[in-house]
Order: structure tokens, then sequence, then C-alpha cells
């Protein structure tokens, strides 16, 4: 497999180059991509085929949840079931942003995806191109950072480039991402809600907004 790399200028979106890599996901396969926090790759969240190529390419232990990246707040419904009025209070205030939010999922997410858990994580990124990408597949995407386990993330295309070149079809190169650290993910199913890994947004900005959040 060659890997090509479409550049896409985020002030002026080339839609062709998008559509192209949409259709590659469509097809079940895995392709990277920037967001606002660093570089991702992701597949269709509904294709457990793909979430497990997703996996082995990435070389991610099978009891590591991947989360979900949505580009609208209603698409939580797709995904997650008993949702919180908290969820609406964090996405209101957080998103589109670097706030992963984990939720009860629904029967419509495989077992794969969240290692055999009732919960999944959720993410509205501050990106158009992901945005747009998602939009085209007409399904969230679930989303790792653009690495191999356990090296380090991703903040431009060359370095997706080198991880995983001849292994996946496309990397969209958005440029250098803007926050360069992962997403600070808040498990709001548990009592009382516990941040699971902290990340782009401090604690002390979650505080005020969830009552008794504690550390993981």
């Amino acid at each position: 497999m060659e890997t090509e790399v479409f550049t896409v200028n985020i002030d002026q979106l080339n839609m062709n180059k998008i559509r192209d890599v949409a259709r590659a996901i469509t097809d079940g396969q895995i392709v990277a991509f920037p967001t606002d926090t660093i570089y991702g790759m992701g597949c269709d969240v509904f294709n457990e085929e793909a979430v497990k190529e997703l996996y082995k390419i990435k070389g991610r232990p099978a009891n590591k949840p991947v989360n979900v990246l949505i580009s609208s707040v209603d698409q939580v419904y797709d995904l997650a079931k008993n949702i919180k009025p908290l969820f609406f209070t964090l996405a209101e205030k957080f998103w589109p942003g670097a706030l992963t939010i984990i939720v009860e999922k629904n029967s419509t997410v495989n077992d794969t995806l969240t290692s055999g858990q009732s919960t999944v994580g959720v993410r509205f990124p501050d990106n158009l191109i992901v945005q747009e990408l998602i939009n085209l597949t007409h399904t969230p995407l679930a989303t790792t950072s653009a690495n191999i386990s356990e090296e380090p993330s991703a903040t431009r295309a060359k370095e997706v480039l080198n991880y995983f070149n001849g292994k996946i079809p496309y990397i969209i190169d958005g440029g250098k991402v803007d926050i360069g650290q992962s997403s600070t993910i808040v498990d709001i199913s548990s009592k009382p809600p516990r941040i699971v890994r902290q990340g782009a947004i401090p604690f002390a900005e979650l505080k005020p907004n969830i009552r008794g959040l504690r550390k993981e």
C-alpha cells in the first residue's frame, strides 16, 4: 500500500481531497488527520473489523478503549444512552474543544471499541478538517492518536507518515496542530465524576463545572 499525504488548508478546505479520505473510511479503511489537539487516526465507529484493524496497526493493547470523535452534539445519541444533564452542561462550555466525556454506551457501539466496558468516550474536536470528514462519512469516527503505542504523539503529518507509511492509505496534512497535547478525559458515568486523563484542559478549569469531581 502506498500512503498518500493530502495537504489541506484549514482556511480554504479542499473538499475533493477530504471526500477521497471519507470514501476510504466508508470502505472500512484507517486514515489519519489533524485534530485540535494532536494528529489522530480513525475509522467508521460502527465497523468492528475496521476498529480491530485500528488496534492492530497502532499496536494498541486490547484492554485500552478507543474514543470517538463527533461533529455535532446531537451525534451523542448515536452512541450513548441515559445521557445525564451534566453532559450537555460540559458540551456547551467546552465543545468544540479538548474535552473527552465518558458516557454510558448504547447497543450500537461494539465491545472491541470499548474493550468490553459499558461506557464510551466522546469528543467534538475544534478542527474544521476532521469535522468535515465526519460530516462526509455520516458517522462518528473511532479515533486514537496517530502514533505507535507508547511512542510520542504526532503533531505534524510527516511524523504520522514516519509511523504508518505503507500501512494506511491516506494522511490529511493540515499543518502543525495548535495544542500538541491530548484531550482531558472526564468520566461522568461514575459517582462522583472523575478525571481519567489530565490533558489540555486543567483540573482547575473543570472543577467549578462538576460537583464532586475527583482525579483518577
